[in-house]
């Protein structure tokens, strides 16, 4: 009976007609989640109340899923996109009681249940997560008029704690921002078809974002998190020797493309493919140099961090621009 509730919630939540506010809505959903994780000491009690309280915060949930299909096309000032902020970061607490007894439970009319709010919550990376960093980024460039690195420093360290609270907990979270000038400048980002775990954005202050996630205590046959991210940092290292000496003959290329594929070839796929992703900015100009602003927030494992930063700068000759590059390795 349960499995038909699920079917009836994810064929005819998008046609259900909401007459609450988008705050309203979260503080529905908020209290029947509460509701329904209420216990008490009588056993039979909550076995006979606990359809009721389901099937309650069902209905409740049928319009939070709603405002979440519909998150990735909103902004962060949006009503429905800030409800669903505040809905995410109240039920935190409720969702972990609910996770906790899903593992250990034998009651199975909770364990289908548990996947599908498991489903919800997942489904807020990456829309969420870029819709919180753009937030950041607005707030200190009209706080501030422009952006520096110690602005861009500033959005890394707001945005960091609040990436944490978002979504499943069982990842940890890897930026970069850098500011997109206005010409003379070219970024390249490569996820190699890996969209959901490293995710590229430009957004409307000019300000370019990779955002990678991790998960928690990953590992594989061989290696452990922590031992994956210091062997993605050593071959970051001896792909530093290949792109100085490859970048002294193609750094004045017409566009970048030309010069990553270039790289590309000189460095082999197979070797790039073990990150999650990579990016490379450029910048350009005559006298003087110019310097990419940037700031990078990796995911830190044993004082390892997640994020490898390599740059490159030729002056050139008199008559061609000065030029920088900066490469971005997402282990």
């Amino acid at each position: 009976m349960l499995m038909l509730w699920l079917l009836c919630l994810v064929i005819l939540s998008p046609c259900v007609t909401i007459e609450e506010t988008p705050a309203e809505i979260a503080d529905t959903a908020i209290e029947a989640l509460t509701v329904a994780n209420n216990r008490s000491d009588d056993v039979f009690k909550d076995f006979k109340e606990l359809g009721p309280k389901l099937s309650a915060l069902m209905k409740a949930m049928v319009p939070i899923g709603t405002m979440a299909r519909k998150a990735a096309e909103q902004k962060p000032e949006d009503a429905e996109f800030r409800a669903l902020m505040d809905f995410q970061n109240r039920s935190e607490k409720a969702w972990k009681m609910w996770e906790d007894r899903a593992r250990t439970t034998s009651t199975t009319t909770e364990i289908p249940f548990f996947a599908y709010l498991d489903l919800s919550l997942g489904s807020t990376w990456p829309w969420a997560h870029l819709g919180i960093l753009e937030d950041q980024i607005k707030k200190v460039v009209e706080e501030t008029g422009y952006v520096t690195e110690d602005s861009l420093k500033m959005v890394s360290e707001n945005t960091a704690p609040l990436l944490l609270n978002t979504g499943m907990q069982d990842y940890g979270y890897e930026f970069v921002v850098i500011e997109a000038t206005d010409k003379n400048y070219e970024f390249f980002f490569d996820d190699f078809d890996r969209q959901s775990d490293c995710v590229y954005n430009r957004g409307g202050y000019g300000i370019d974002t990779v955002i990678g996630r991790i998960l928690h205590n990953s590992t594989d046959r061989d290696f452990t998190l922590a031992e994956k991210i210091f062997r993605r940092g050593k071959q970051a290292e001896k792909l530093n020797e290949m792109i100085q000496s490859e970048m002294s003959k193609i750094y004045a290329a017409k566009t970048l493309p030309l010069i990553v594929d270039t790289l590309k070839k000189k460095i082999g796929s197979g070797i790039l493919k073990e990150f999650q992703c990579w990016a490379v900015a450029r910048e350009w100009s005559y006298m003087p140099c110019p310097t990419i602003d940037y700031w990078a927030s990796p995911f830190i494992v044993s004082n390892l961090e997640s994020i490898t930063t390599l740059s490159y700068r030729n002056k050139g000759r008199f008559y061609q621009y000065c030029q920088e590059f900066r490469f971005f390795f997402f282990a």
